[in-house]
């Protein structure tokens, strides 16, 4: 009996071979997996393998921001973690003072920006009114600011009492409340 030899089958560009041709049997090619557009290849198609696709993440908004964006159904999402604002925790009390405070949000695609806290003295006649936070620098107010707001004080001499009104005179005043300093003591 006469042998019958056929051509192998080559594979096309966007095939891949299962199986090897042998002495007996033709290779057998079947066409690349095609990545979806929620998906990234993961491993690039070969002549003798399949490409592998895995779906493209998302950034947690809250820890992270997107620093490269995915290309659909080729590349995956980059994310990096947001910047956090500097805070300091006291060794023995646990207090916690902010050291930076955030002076730019973050969004989807960019980091927050953080900002030192002032730490000079507030200035002559004035007190630091608002201590930083973490969105927000310190606030210095002036001394007499109280007075704008209807409060006013006023000490009795060398007594140790102040009487705090909210008229600019306490007699005037049913809700003026003299406060005996010397009675006041450390809990």
């Amino acid at each position: 009996a006469d042998r019958v030899v056929a051509d192998l089958t080559i594979c096309a560009a966007d095939e891949w071979e299962t199986t090897a041709a042998t002495l007996s049997s033709d290779r057998v090619c079947v066409p690349h997996t095609r990545c979806a557009q929620d998906e990234y290849i993961t491993v690039a198609a070969g002549t003798h393998n399949d490409r592998e696709c895995a779906a493209i993440i998302d950034c947690d908004a809250v820890l992270e921001y997107e620093t490269v964006a995915p290309v659909p159904a080729v590349s995956n999402r980059e994310c990096t973690a947001l910047t956090q604002c500097e805070v300091s925790v006291d060794g023995e009390s646990g207090a916690v003072t902010q050291v930076s405070f955030e002076s730019t949000a973050p969004t989807a695609t960019t980091d927050r920006g953080c900002t030192a806290c002032t730490t000079e003295p507030c200035g002559a006649g004035m007190f630091e009114d608002v201590a930083c936070a973490w969105n927000a620098d310190r606030v210095c107010g002036e001394m007499g600011a109280l007075k704008g707001a209807g409060v006013y004080g006023k000490v009795l001499g060398s007594s140790g009492k102040i009487t705090l009104h909210t008229t600019p005179d306490a007699s005037d005043d049913p809700f003026a409340v003299t406060i005996n300093m010397d009675a006041l003591r450390e809990v």
